[in-house]
Order: C-alpha cells, then structure tokens, then sequence
C-alpha cells in the first residue's frame, strides 16, 4: 500500500450510456489537490454542483449506490470508485454531463485503462489510513449479508456469494491489490434472465445490453422470450447464446465472475469511507445497502476513536 496520496497526472475523457438511464454521459477526470479526496462536478447543471465521494451523502442504494448533494445526485458510481481505489488515486476531479456514469462494459476495465492513460502522479502528503484494531462486524437479517473487519498487516477483501441454480456458491479473495487489475476489474455485472421484464418496467436498466451485462439464464430461451427480448431491449437475436446458461455469445470471463464483481463493488463502495483500510475485510451475501451501511459502521466506529477526518 502506498504510504504518499496520489492524483491522477493530466485529464483525460471518455463516454458512454447509462446502464439504468439509458443516456449518453461523457466524463472527464482531473487531477486535484492533496486531502481534497474524490468528487463529482455535474457540468450539466447550472453553476456546476460539486457532490464529494463521502458515506453521508448516499441516497439510494438499489442497483448501484447514488450520491445527492445539494441540487446535484449522481448515479452508479461504484464501478469507477473502485477503478480508483484499486489504483489507489486519493484525490481526483470526475467532471460528468448526466446524472448516471457511463455503463461501459459493466466492469472496472475502462475506468482502470482511463486512469492509466491520464497516468498517476506522487504527492507529498500522507495517506490517512484506517487501520483496523478490532473485529467489526454488520449483519443484515433481511438479506443474510455478513460483513466483517478484522485486524491484519495489509489490506485483504474476500467475498462469498451463494445463490440456487446455475451460480451455487462462489468464493473469492484479494489481497493488497496486487491483483485488481487483472482479477477484479474485469467481471461485469450481471442478472438473471427472469429480472430483465421487471426491471425494463421498474424504468431500469434502459441502457443494459449483453454489451455491458452478464445474463444467467434461470428460464429457458424459447423462440418467444427470444423474440419478446430482442424486442424489449433492441438486441440482435443472432447475438443471443443461451449456451451454458449465459445469454453472451461470448460467456464468462472467469468461471466465478460474480462474485468477483460483488467485490468489485464492495470496493467502490468502501471508497466512501473517504480514507483508505489496512486491514482484512470478509463479506458474505455482500450488495450495495449492506455495503454502505458497513462503511457506516467504520466511520461511526473510527469517528469515536478521534482517527477520521
């Protein structure tokens, strides 16, 4: 782990479509300041709102985290929050024209690549880091999630998803970011074949496609869901597999893509905390709601101990 923060070296910009809005956002990262940490800029808006990457102000938690501040919000933030701590850039600028960040491939992958085009640039001072002294553990009774911290020489995260049918149970562990680029920030998000009507009519997912999503087929791909999905999300129906249960023609990346993207998102949702952990973190049955109020708990914790900002 870094002991010095980090920024981002030059701007650098890309764009793409909202997974749940549907519309075209472009983003342009910024280096910033030491101790100024991470914030959103919605260029869209008039005089510019500024919301900071901060546990406090997030708002919704169902299918992504959203964070509003003031008259601003902005939606689907994990996946580059986790690009950033797995590079560990403490301070950064997002400037962004639409409420929602761009879906991309539905992983960390771009993000990281963008990142690293911009390059990465030292700063003098410190990092502040969390250093876990104690068992700290959140249960979630409505969703059986399970998150825990406990004491350890470096920062380690590992995940367990279990789900009936086609992804059974999945375990996988990270340790100090050594691996994040290669192990992490490639797995895509993902659903199941019988949510997608649902979410279409919950006004959600207007922008996913098998461009950006992993699809589990949990009911079988007759000629009528065919038609009745290349309808309802414009998709090709030559580019529907259905082979070994996945929808993509171009099936997994890894055999456990699930749960390493759950722990994807966990770490773009313990970037809010605001500062970064040493220590061992363990999640069972982990999402977003779970995620958050867990950092929650670290910062009501470690705020009581006088070692956070």
């Amino acid at each position: 782990m870094n002991l010095h923060q980090q920024t981002i070296a030059s701007p650098v910009s890309c764009s793409g479509i909202g997974l749940h809005s549907g519309k075209m956002c472009e983003i342009t990262l910024r280096p910033a300041k030491e101790n100024s940490g991470i914030t959103f800029v919605r260029t869209d808006l008039e005089d510019n709102p500024s919301v900071p990457v901060h546990v406090s102000f997030v708002s919704d938690t169902s299918r992504g985290t959203t964070l509003v501040h003031g008259s601003a919000s902005v939606r689907t933030v994990e996946h580059i929050l986790a690009a950033f701590c797995g590079l560990q850039i403490d301070n950064a600028i997002i400037e962004l024209t639409a409420e929602e960040l761009p879906a991309m491939d539905g992983s960390a992958n771009d993000f990281v690549e963008l990142i690293r085009k911009a390059g990465i640039s030292a700063q003098s001072k410190k990092r502040d880091i969390i250093v876990i002294d104690r068992e700290i553990v959140l249960k979630d009774s409505t969703s059986g999630a399970r998150i825990e911290a406990r004491p350890s020489d470096e920062f380690c995260i590992s995940g367990t998803i279990e789900y009936s049918g086609i992804l059974g149970r999945q375990s996988v562990m990270l340790r100090n970011m050594e691996n994040f680029v290669d192990e992490i920030a490639p797995a895509r998000t993902y659903g199941f074949l019988s949510e997608l009507k649902a979410l279409k009519e919950a006004d959600l997912a207007k922008g996913g496609n098998l461009e950006n999503a992993v699809v589990f087929m949990d009911n079988p791909l007759n000629n009528k869901l065919r038609k009745e999905l290349a309808e309802l999300f414009e998709i090709d129906p030559d580019e529907m597999a259905g082979n070994n249960g996945i929808l993509n023609q171009g099936g997994l990346r890894f055999p456990d893509e699930p749960v390493r993207h759950k722990v994807l998102d966990l770490i773009g949702d313990l970037t809010l905390l605001g500062q970064p952990i040493q220590g061992e973190i363990i999640a069972q049955k982990m999402g977003h709601s779970a995620n958050v109020n867990f950092v929650k708990k670290l910062k009501q914790e470690y705020l009581q101990k006088g070692v956070m900002a």
